[in-house]
């Protein structure tokens, strides 16, 4: 601390210095990326307590937002990822000792990193995760009798799991390891860094499915079963206790993981042996299944019904990033993630406090996006500004208490998900766009489709492309097949679309 509290002391004491110094840095990064949604050419010098009294969904206050935010959350992201309060506490016992909450909070705050062309400020997150491995590998074999890895619900100067008592048991969380994995493939798609994914993700991504080699078994009906079991921070309707069985989350996270080795494998070329392996793991999983309601079920277990007084909507992660596709391909399934988002926000907006939590309603817009509703998604969005921002522009974990991080990484994911979603071989554009017209810059997709500019308005979209690598896109508009291109590394695709008639 002394040799803090002297760099710190030796710091010249005027505004503009210490802005050089931040700005060369600080402008590429933010510059990476623009968003225009065409708004009041009045409202651009409104202070933020004026500009924060205009309706939230104003494109103006979007636009103000999306940059605040972005800021933000690169400021608090150097040696280490953005933590709870970021770089801001400026006390030393912090709400939930300003640690990392990977069960929601970190994976929010990092959430917009590689849409918004910032890779590099992934990297830390992955290193800190690097860092704790030997405490991971320990918590998987003393807790769990199992190999691989096991990340705990909270992370600081260690990452040994002593998360548990009796209300809390988030020890029988076992989706750490397999959502994290999510990233570091997420990272190898839009970057295309192929030294990346062979000394980097494939290693985490294995040691990650190394657990559930040891920790599931099979059931009477030929499937996996999750137990231990645990949907942060859920219990369900009929049962008071948390600690539970076939967790949707724990569920969804384990396929996330295991179709990205398949495809690792398969863009590897690794022996075929290898990725049938994985994909006979895949083939074991539980069904996603709906209940009475129609709802997709929290658990997948028979005798446990669901619970929407919460805050959490964590059975929803297979639209967080990735969709999963045994949801896109079934009707039923879809409208069962739907009704969940209605639910989760019945239960948000019959409390004065809007249900407390900032990082659910990232949740809930991310599932809503990934559902092609617009106009919840603006809800969402709108909703989120309206409960978490103060008039400084910083974001909270509370309705207006409690400065936090993660919506401050939530709020312009959410915003790129409305704008674009991609995987290798497909890139859908304004699947969630509530916008009639409006551009973008310099935003990255999967496959390393970079979008030098995007314009749209309500009859077509100008789109200029980027790539690295040949390859063929298949495109959708508004979620309509629009067109197949051809991409060649190092030229410029433009081109006009438009959604065929209906």
């Amino acid at each position: 601390m002394p040799a803090l509290k002297a760099g710190i002391d030796a710091l010249p004491m005027d505004y503009d210095a210490l802005l050089q110094r931040h700005s060369p840095l600080q402008a590429d990064l933010m510059g990476r990326v623009s968003l225009n949604l065409h708004a009041d050419s009045r409202h651009a010098h409104l202070s933020s307590e004026q500009l924060l009294a205009l309706d939230h969904s104003d494109p103006a206050v979007v636009e103000r937002l999306f940059d605040a935010a972005r800021y933000h959350t690169l400021s608090a992201t150097g040696v280490n990822p953005p933590n709870l309060q970021g770089i801001w506490g400026a006390t030393m016992t912090p709400p939930w000792a300003g640690d990392y909450t990977t069960n929601g909070n970190l994976p929010t705050a990092v959430a917009h990193f590689l849409q918004a062309s910032t890779p590099e400020l992934m990297l830390p997150l992955f290193d800190k995760l690097e860092s704790l491995m030997d405490h991971f590998r320990t918590n998987a074999r003393v807790l769990f009798r199992c190999r691989g890895i096991h990340i705990p619900s909270h992370i600081c100067l260690h990452g040994y799991d002593n998360q548990f008592d009796a209300t809390w048991p988030m020890t029988f969380w076992t989706a750490g390891a397999a959502w994290y994995a999510m990233f570091y493939y997420d990272y190898y798609l839009h970057t295309l860094d192929r030294d990346f994914l062979v000394r980097r993700a494939l290693p985490f991504m294995l040691e990650a499915a190394a657990f559930y080699e040891d920790f599931l078994v099979v059931g009477d009906d030929g499937r996996y079963v999750f137990c231990p079991s645990y949907s942060p921070e859920n219990h369900p309707g009929n049962s008071p206790s948390q600690a539970c069985i076939n967790a949707t989350m724990d569920i969804m996270a384990a396929k996330g993981l295991l179709r990205d080795l398949v495809a690792a494998g398969r863009e590897l070329s690794l022996d075929e042996e290898w990725t049938a392996h994985w994909q006979a793991m895949l083939d074991r999983m539980p069904p996603y299944q709906v209940n009475d309601e129609g709802e997709l079920r929290e658990w997948m277990w028979a005798d446990l019904s669901d619970n929407h007084q919460h805050r959490h909507a964590s059975h929803l992660l297979g639209l967080f990033y990735q969709h999963d596709p045994e949801i896109v391909a079934d009707s039923v399934l879809r409208e069962g993630c739907r009704r969940v988002i209605n639910r989760r926000m019945d239960y948000r907006r019959s409390h004065a406090d809007g249900g407390v939590m900032a990082f659910g309603v990232t949740q809930l817009a991310f599932a809503a996006t990934a559902l092609g509703e617009a106009d919840m998604s603006l809800d969402l969005l709108t909703y989120a500004a309206d409960n978490y921002w103060n008039n400084n522009l910083m974001t909270t974990h509370d309705t207006h208490a409690i400065f936090n991080a993660d919506m401050s990484g939530g709020y312009p994911a959410i915003v790129f998900r409305m704008l674009a979603y991609s995987e290798k071989g497909l890139i859908s554009l304004l699947p969630a766009c509530p916008w009639s017209e409006g551009s973008v810059s310099g935003m990255t997709l999967r496959g390393g489709v970079r979008v030098e500019r995007m314009e749209w308005d309500t009859d077509a979209i100008a789109l200029t492309l980027s790539s690295p690598i040949d390859q063929t896109l298949r495109i959708e508009l508004r979620g309509q097949p629009v067109a197949t291109i051809n991409l060649r590394a190092g030229e410029p695709w433009q081109g006009r679309l438009a959604p065929a008639p209906r």
